[in-house]
């Protein structure tokens, strides 16, 4: 599968045929069911099988039915805190990254070295969202007046 870019940019190329349910299990924990999803389809593209937590489920329990090799946790997730989740992630060997904006992660930098586990800062842009999208709206109203 190929997703094109603009004019003359290069082309984001995935193999979508090593999916399989037997590919290695990554789970995310976020309370942001777009976030998640949309981090989750990047982690798809890296040929990880993805879930979720699902409704009512303990992020412990999440851990324990799925099994995976590959945790990610939102760092907006108030069960961080206790450090209760990263322990069951860790016994059963899997890579945990906890991910979130460079603010979000500042406070949670001692809990990530106790644990061994690693931090992934993401832009936070989300202050830019309205200005684009009337930027957005302007270009297509213009466009469709020719």
């Amino acid at each position: 599968m190929s997703l094109p870019y603009p004019r003359g940019l290069r082309t984001v190329r995935a193999d979508v045929s090593q999916y399989s349910r037997r590919a290695v299990a990554a789970l995310i924990l976020s309370p942001d069911p777009l976030g998640g999803a949309l981090l989750g389809a990047a982690v798809e593209l890296a040929g990880f099988r993805l879930d979720f937590a699902q409704n009512g489920e303990s992020a412990g329990d999440a851990v324990r039915r799925v099994k995976p090799r590959l945790v990610m946790l939102d760092c907006r997730d108030e069960r961080l805190g206790d450090e209760r989740l990263l322990g069951p992630a860790m016994m059963m060997g899997a890579w945990v990254y906890l991910f979130g904006t460079r603010d979000g992660l500042r406070n949670l930098e001692v809990v990530a070295s106790r644990h061994g586990a690693e931090m992934l800062v993401l832009p936070d842009h989300s202050d830019l969202l309205p200005e684009l999208l009337r930027r957005a709206h302007k270009h297509r109203r213009e466009h469709f007046a020719k």
